[in-house]
């Protein structure tokens, strides 16, 4: 019995410490998804399976965007891929196109992705995420248990106001080298799924994406205003370009953002090629509804999501998913799909290839409850070298025709945690 129940402790004290301070909340969501199904007249949709893809579309959308653009993710990395967005990014801010950023601010505390911010505030890009280096100590004293639930949404949308030229791009890709293959991360494989879409529906994820947007503007301005990198940062901006001045003119070396274009600048030739102008995205009219989940509003619409879907098949579920721990009414429902005869196949990372290799322990302690539903429950590990290979897509497809894509994992943080995003569609 000493087995089992050290293995019981394990995966409890592995959850604890990838969810941190959990606090369930009972409560049924009686209202629909705020967002409506879009009709193939309303949807078009086209899928971006490599990152190479992915990025070749999203440099493209940046080249031809004409008012705004608005950018969502978890990390946005200093690295040459990051810093190639940006430059574009200033570009387009100087032209008098509306710019925002939204990032994890926790997500990104390093000093080259926080001097990019910076540079970004300065030539007029509206950043959430950049943080005044003295604000950070106090911020992450301040409420933990909330700060622990993070911004994991990814969306890329351009021109939301002119309903013919705008175009999305959402999934479960952030902004950095190593899903796109560039520069540094060259030889590292990050297998992973983006989407574009046009029509209505870009207006469904602009309304998500605004919301948040207010939200956070909302809680910068009850903060004291020390906290308040908004109100601070003409402060600071005056204090680090006056000591910044001075250190380079003592040792004579630069600082900040000069170095991070210095290394850009070294990479450009291996770094980020755009061919983008090459770009044809093959769109297709699609049934579809954008999804977004808030648990610290209660919402688990992605969820039900997985669940309505996962009920509802006949045949066959395929589901990919990078860190793949389902909760107890997931794991139910795929073992009550697989005992009414549905073929049920699951692709998830092994111990060598997740990036979070403590998580494959806790997903393979599952693995005797999910396979008891008999032959028809299928589990395969992705196989590769760690750091190089890695699943980091989240998708499921039901009988062939319905699939679910975005950045929710089925793990304790996307369903508990974080806020995510998808996108149901019917081919």
């Amino acid at each position: 019995m000493a087995a089992p129940r050290m293995r019981l402790i394990l995966h409890s004290l592995l959850i604890l410490s990838f969810c941190g301070h959990l606090v369930w909340a009972s409560q049924s969501i009686s209202e629909v998804n705020r967002y409506p199904i879009r009709e193939p007249s309303e949807c078009e949709l086209a899928l971006l399976s490599t990152g190479e893809l992915s990025l070749m579309a999203r440099l493209q959308t940046l080249s031809n965007a004409k008012t705004s653009i608005r950018i969502r993710a978890l990390i946005f990395t200093a690295d040459e891929t990051g810093l190639h967005i940006a430059r574009i990014l200033k570009q387009k801010a100087s032209e008098g196109k509306k710019v925002i950023v939204m990032v994890d601010a926790l997500s990104n505390l390093s000093l080259a992705n926080q001097w990019m911010y910076y540079d970004l505030k300065m030539n007029g890009v509206e950043v959430e995420g950049f943080e005044i280096p003295w604000q950070i100590p106090l911020k992450k004293l301040i409420n933990l248990p909330e700060r622990n639930k993070r911004y994991h949404d990814k969306l890329w949308i351009i021109d939301a106001e002119d309903a013919e030229a705008a175009v999305a791009i959402g999934g479960g890709m952030n902004i950095a080298n190593e899903y796109f293959q560039i520069g540094s991360a060259r030889e590292r494989l990050w297998r992973d799924q983006d989407f574009a879409v046009r029509g209505a529906i870009v207006g469904d994820m602009t309304s998500s994406f605004d919301r948040d947007y207010k939200s956070f503007k909302k809680e910068r301005e009850s903060n004291p205003d020390v906290l308040n990198s908004d109100k601070t940062f003409p402060t600071w901006r005056k204090i680090s370009n006056k000591v910044l001045s001075l250190i380079e003119d003592a040792i004579g070396l630069k600082f900040g953002i000069p170095v991070l274009e210095n290394k850009l600048n070294r990479a450009e030739g291996e770094a980020v090629q755009d061919d983008s102008a090459k770009l044809k995205l093959e769109f297709k009219a699609v049934k579809a509804q954008f999804i977004q989940s808030r648990p610290r509003y209660f919402e688990t619409y992605i969820q039900d999501a997985y669940l309505n879907a996962i009920r509802s098949a006949r045949r066959e579920i395929v589901i990919a998913n990078a860190y793949f721990v389902p909760g107890d009414i997931l794991r139910a429902e795929l073992k009550a799909a697989a005992r009414r005869g549905v073929e049920v196949h699951i692709l998830t990372n092994s111990r060598e290839t997740n990036d979070l290799a403590q998580l494959s322990l806790v997903a393979r302690s599952l693995y005797r409850d999910l396979l008891s539903a008999g032959e028809k429950m299928h589990i395969y590990e992705f196989q590769g070298h760690r750091f190089l290979h890695t699943i980091h897509a989240k998708f499921g497809v039901f009988d062939g025709s319905t699939s679910i894509v975005g950045s929710f994992n089925l793990d304790p943080r996307s369903e508990l945690l974080n806020s995510e995003t998808v996108i149901t569609f019917e081919d």
